[in-house]
């Protein structure tokens, strides 16, 4: 596969070729060339390309379905019925944003040509330059509570390192169902951790009555990249006694 490398809109004319029922030795469909490389791209703004599409045959084509390998990349026809000599465009657009690192994403047709197996038209890849952010390590990231610390509870560090490229800002840290709060930004200082170091919170695990073994989560509130949606978790094990 021969790939261009381009950062702009680019225009291009697609041919293939099938022989099949009334089809016999038509080229009627091709990308030329079959494929762009965007060379290495910032996280972000999304990537775009339009695409000729030109039906060079002598009977119609009807393009029943446009799909991609992947939900990031996003593929739309002008038009799903060429006659001979027509033509349409064709936008693909990848999302970068939360994607960083190399990326190979296919534009699939399926045509009106009986038999005929979804074609694998276009491809587009490049690599995504990560954005800055903060991203935060906790070690221990999992702790066991057993004997007398599962029932009497202990107080426990945790080093919480900046893994990133942008001040770590912690705002809070508390139980998953909010019940128990070890540290609260919004009545303290929040803690900021810059690109690279780490710093030491303790915190007082509560102890747990009971013979059954249970697990709860701490919950990390902060900045992180690498925390997502729903926050940087760390694991609590009581074991059975």
């Amino acid at each position: 596969m021969q790939f261009r490398k381009t950062v702009v809109f680019t225009t291009l004319a697609v041919l293939l070729s099938v022989s099949l029922n009334g089809f016999s030795e038509i080229e009627f469909l091709k990308a030329v060339p079959d494929g762009i490389d965007f060379g290495t791209v910032e996280e972000g703004p999304p990537v775009a390309v339009t695409v000729t599409v030109r039906n060079t045959g002598t009977a119609p084509v009807e393009i029943t379905n446009v799909r991609t390998n992947c939900a990031c990349t996003e593929a739309v026809l002008e038009k799903h019925s060429l006659n001979p000599g027509e033509q349409a465009e064709l936008n693909v657009i990848y999302t970068t944003d939360g994607r960083p690192g190399p990326f190979e994403k296919k534009v699939i047709f399926t045509t009106n040509i009986p038999g005929e197996e979804p074609l694998e038209i276009f491809t587009l890849k490049g690599t995504v330059n990560e954005a800055p952010s903060a991203k935060i390590a906790a070690t221990p990231r999992r702790i066991t509570l057993a004997g007398n610390d599962r029932r009497d509870g202990k107080k426990q560090a945790v080093a919480i390192e900046n893994e990133g490229s942008l001040p770590l800002v912690v705002t809070g840290i508390r139980s998953r169902d909010g019940e128990n709060v070890y540290f609260d930004g919004s009545g303290q200082a929040a803690v900021t951790i810059d690109p690279g170091q780490t710093k030491t919170v303790e915190i007082q695990l509560a102890g747990k009555a009971g013979s059954a073994s249970e697990r709860e989560y701490i919950l990390i509130e902060c900045n992180a990249r690498n925390a997502g949606d729903s926050g940087y978790f760390i694991i609590v094990q009581y074991d059975a006694p």
